[in-house]
Formats: structure tokens, C-alpha cells, sequence
């Protein structure tokens, strides 16, 4: 099972713990570099995440609903463009 068939990760053992708790977008360019997302399942296990990037998704009224995230199994990297 790879990102491409995956709609939906809960919170555990999701990455998105930390992104849903902040106001700003989380980006780890290679999750083996990552002391947190290191040794999470989707690293280790047979998704094998290496890029995660999420923005939380938070209501008008400041409820916080889960995030929006990108995926992939190789290292990137953001840029403005």
C-alpha cells in the first residue's frame, strides 16, 4: 500500500498530530532526518513516507478539524514557486 491508494490516515499513527495543534504549515523534507517522524509507522511500515507536508484545517470559530496534507516516498522540498 503506497500514498497513491490512501484517502484518509487517522491521527494515530499519523504525522498530523503536530500540524493540527499549529496556525502554521508543517513540512518535513525527509522523515528519516526527522527526530519525531522517524520512528513513526507510515515511515517505518510499508508506506514508507519520506516527504509530509500539512496544513491544519480549522473552522471560523476556531475548531480544529484535522489537516490537509501531501505525501510522498522520496525526499522533497517546498518552494515558493
Amino acid at each position: 500500500m503506497g500514498p497513491e491508494r490512501t484517502s484518509e490516515i487517522g491521527r494515530d499513527p499519523g504525522l498530523c498530530a503536530s500540524a493540527v495543534c499549529s496556525d502554521d504549515i508543517l513540512v518535513i523534507p525527509d522523515t528519516l532526518a526527522d527526530p519525531v517522524a522517524v520512528s513513526n509507522p507510515l515511515v517505518t511500515g510499508p508506506m514508507g513516507v519520506r516527504f509530509y507536508a500539512a496544513a491544519p484545517i480549522v473552522t471560523g470559530d476556531g475548531y480544529r478539524l484535522g489537516t490537509v496534507h501531501v505525501l510522498d516516498t522520496r525526499p522533497r522540498m517546498i518552494t515558493q514557486a
